[in-house]
């Protein structure tokens, strides 16, 4: 399985490259690159995790290259506003509806991860709007996909912890508009220095893992109807595969 983000951003030439030039217009040259993507994940029988949006280099930080911006004609000032704002919402929601239109067909289309990392949206610690918005979204594409092929694909948030700091947040794990539970266990590494980074000498292999068993254990109380659950990033070394829970 490979995780594919839609959109890219050169930030030092200040280049916002995404499946939208304008918002609700589809990027021409992106679109054909993905259907050479799902041509060759079908080929080879590899699937893809949809992440549908771009939130690095730091989504607030490149903010105005996005289409969704007010400097880009859309209608949020920043990414917590982008959360609120009823009209970014529908065109989001448009976004879902297009992508799956195009790919949801392919045998290679996983799922979603709906947004990557949430915690980037959150400001002021306002778990609820992002449960909110999760709710809104993910019940969206949902009833979208069932109407359209009889069934929908899984569904996922990413965050940025194994475990958020607040339980207000264990939402991201038994949301009723989600069916797939997802973390990136940045925190079981420690900083890139450590001798559990990946970008040390790998002095210690172990330790990291047995911290994760120890946030998993964790995380499965709180998975109340057994959904699986996702690892699908982690440190910032491509030589560990995703990982899939049951």
């Amino acid at each position: 399985m490979i995780r594919v983000d839609l959109d890219y951003i050169y930030a030092k030439n200040k280049i916002f490259f995404g499946l939208e030039s304008k918002l609700g217009s589809l990027n021409e040259l992106m679109t054909a690159k993905l259907d050479s993507l799902f041509k060759l994940a079908e080929k080879y029988d590899i699937k893809i995790l949809v992440h549908p949006f771009i939130t690095s280099p730091p989504m607030w930080q490149s903010w105005p290259l996005n289409p969704y911006s007010i400097e880009q004609g859309g209608p949020a000032k920043d990414p917590y506003d982008f959360m609120l704002s009823k009209d970014a919402q529908n065109a989001f929601g448009n976004r879902l509806e297009e992508i799956s239109k195009r790919w949801g067909r392919s045998k290679a289309f996983f799922g979603w991860d709906l947004m990557n990392e949430a915690n980037i949206l959150v400001a002021n610690d306002d778990y609820y709007s992002l449960k909110n918005w999760i709710l809104k979204i993910g019940n969206r594409i949902a009833e979208f996909e069932n109407k359209l092929y009889g069934e929908a694909h899984p569904r996922m948030v990413s965050w940025s912890e194994v475990i958020p700091s607040s339980v207000n947040y264990y939402f991201l794990y038994n949301s009723p508009a989600l069916n797939v539970a997802a973390t990136h266990p940045y925190d079981i590494y420690g900083s890139a220095l450590s001798v559990d980074s990946p970008f040390s000498s790998r002095i210690s292999t172990v330790n990291p893992a047995l911290k994760m068993n120890t946030k998993l254990n964790g995380i499965i109380p709180a998975l109340k109807d057994k959904r699986p659950y996702m690892e699908n990033e982690r440190h910032q070394t491509n030589s560990v595969p995703l990982t899939f829970y049951k």
